[in-house]
């Protein structure tokens, strides 16, 4: 089946995108903002970002004195979308408490920030998207059905990078110089791609810097996931830690030290990402100060 995309938009019908972590779901909404409501808002929100404290007042507002904190009125997101787009991404995350709460925006389409007792009506669409198994999730009871129903109905799911063979090519084919025609062979047609077109990005930029000439497949491991790799032995909590303190150490790498464009590819906040670093003692100083000089050498 066909989606009219123009008549979702004209409509107002609520869309759900699926797919994989790094397919280019929220570039997606982008192009879809540009092309049927670029004259309105497009309001994303990251909703893993949301607990269910903060949810309410930043979703719908809040009026002056609400609560402890609440020093002015506030206008939510939902407000701030108007007629435009209210992109929810990572809807997988609601709790089942704000996913009632969201289940009351869809069915009245009206909204009463916190403290007050006047509501206005949403004239906007909104657009969720999540990697989850939404349909599964319904199934063990963690998430509710009538949502379901509610932001299904219209769906598109997007492919992951491993089924789009040619594009890979495409965008490694000006790079074959720096690899051996097997590990070449082996990215385009066999590589799995778990991270899409976010891990395809970061790969192609240390292809860019790398300073070896010539890669093999010993070394695509190494380039597309980092050298580093955590031990899964031991309790839950230690493997997780483990797992982590690569993690970052490898984003911060491949950004060169950078902490505020690390934070936004990885698509958490800069303070997150300082707490982490700190917590594995992980030195964005010195990783920037090696990576220039890196530089240094290569212009040399």
């Amino acid at each position: 089946m066909k989606l009219n995309l123009g008549m979702i938009f004209y409509e107002k019908q609520s869309l759900l995108i699926l797919g994989e972590t790094g397919v280019g779901k929220s570039s997606f909404v982008d192009k879809l903002h540009r092309k049927y409501a670029a004259t309105e808002p497009l309001v994303s929100v990251n909703l893993a970002g949301l607990n269910d404290n903060l949810f309410e007042s930043e979703m719908f507002g809040h009026i002056k004195g609400a609560f402890t904190g609440a020093s002015e009125n506030k206008e939510g997101f939902i407000v701030k979308a108007g007629r435009g787009i209210l992109f929810l991404d990572e809807i997988g995350e609601l709790t089942l408490r704000t996913q009632k709460k969201l289940l009351g925006l869809l069915e009245e389409r009206m909204v009463t920030p916190v403290g007050s007792t006047k509501s206005v009506p949403f004239r906007g669409q909104i657009i969720a998207a999540t990697n989850k198994d939404l349909y599964q999730m319904v199934q063990e009871k963690t998430f509710r059905e009538d949502l379901y129903y509610r932001i299904c109905g219209l769906c598109i799911e997007m492919k992951a990078l491993r089924d789009k063979r040619s594009e890979i090519q495409d965008a490694l084919s000006p790079f074959q110089s720096k690899l051996t025609q097997n590990a070449y062979e082996y990215l385009i047609n066999e590589y799995e791609w778990p991270g899409n077109y976010r891990e395809l990005k970061q790969f192609i930029q240390r292809l860019k810097f790398t300073k070896i000439e010539m890669l093999d497949l010993n070394e695509i491991g190494s380039i597309c996931r980092g050298s580093a790799r955590p031990t899964v032995k031991g309790n839950y909590y230690e493997s997780l830690d483990n797992f982590e303190s690569a993690y970052f150490d490898h984003q911060m790498k491949i950004h060169s030290g950078k902490v505020n464009i690390a934070a936004k590819e990885m698509g958490i906040s800069k303070s997150t990402l300082i707490a982490k670093l700190k917590k594995y003692g992980i030195n964005s100083l010195k990783i920037k100060a090696a990576s220039q000089d890196r530089s240094r050498l290569k212009i040399a």
